[in-house]
């Protein structure tokens, strides 16, 4: 008896010590355009992407540093604003972020977990709208994280073929959000994104924030990392057709590093 239990072991240890020798060390990832039904935007995605730093890039990302400036404008053009803050992302294993700037001598600073989203003046907790806070953050990671955010999920994707967008010929791609539908939408923003036609370079894009429109144009690129990010960009209020009414803002952004 004694030697079928002993048999009997040493084929299980056996077994499980082929199962472990034939299991890969790093289980492949899945697909990040599996879901686009539509093959044109998941070519257009996919070189866009590429050019921007590739998805696997973006996925192993662990944290952002970077410095916004913004400047907003009124409609005759006088500043209603100019802020420069510091951003910080850690991307895993949980999204979080810090967002720092002064502002008339004092010190404000924006704080952002999965549990709660808090703002502190001069290192007081103030009351505030925490989902109001809890949406400007994922504004400010929605944009810095275009075009790869495009694959997020529940994002209705619709290819609208080329257009003329600021003198260049382009792919225009609608992107259609639901808060309703999906946790992971904070807004129920209609945007539409531009790529250059010739070799997918992401020129900008208009959104419809009821009730207004606004036109971004892209005008400079930072390549001192590993991800294109944004340096120089432009939003004008618009009409429906991208009738430019007046520039409603400014934005800089500098000293990115990423780790």
């Amino acid at each position: 008896m004694k030697n079928v239990f002993r048999i009997l072991f040493l084929s299980i240890l056996a077994a499980c010590t082929q199962a472990k020798q034939e299991a890969p060390a790093n289980p492949p990832k899945t697909d990040p355009y599996a879901h686009i039904a539509d093959e044109k935007i998941r070519a257009i995605l996919k070189e866009a992407i590429d050019v921007s730093g590739t998805i696997d890039v973006w996925r192993d990302l662990k944290e952002i540093r970077y410095q916004k400036h913004s400047v907003l404008y009124l409609s005759d053009g006088s500043e209603e604003s100019n802020v420069i803050q510091q951003h910080i992302y850690r991307m895993s294993p949980e999204f979080e972020a810090d967002i720092s700037w002064e502002r008339d001598g004092d010190r404000h600073f924006l704080q952002y977990t999965s549990q709660a989203t808090k703002k502190f003046v001069n290192d007081t907790l103030q009351e505030a709208n925490e989902e109001a806070l809890s949406q400007s953050v994922m504004s400010a990671i929605y944009v810095l994280g275009m075009p790869f955010k495009l694959l997020d999920e529940g994002v209705k994707l619709t290819y609208e073929g080329t257009t003329n967008f600021e003198g260049f010929q382009a792919h225009a791609i609608e992107a259609r959000y639901s808060s309703d539908e999906n946790e992971n939408h904070s807004t129920d923003d209609l945007w539409w994104y531009y790529f250059d036609a010739e070799n997918t370079n992401f020129l900008g894009a208009m959104v419809y924030h009821a009730p207004t429109y606004a036109l971004i144009r892209n005008l400079e690129f930072d390549q001192s990392t590993s991800i294109k990010f944004h340096k120089h960009r432009k939003s004008y209020r618009t009409d429906s057709s991208r009738n430019i009414e007046y520039l409603r803002a400014q934005f800089w952004y500098d000293n990115y590093e990423v780790r």
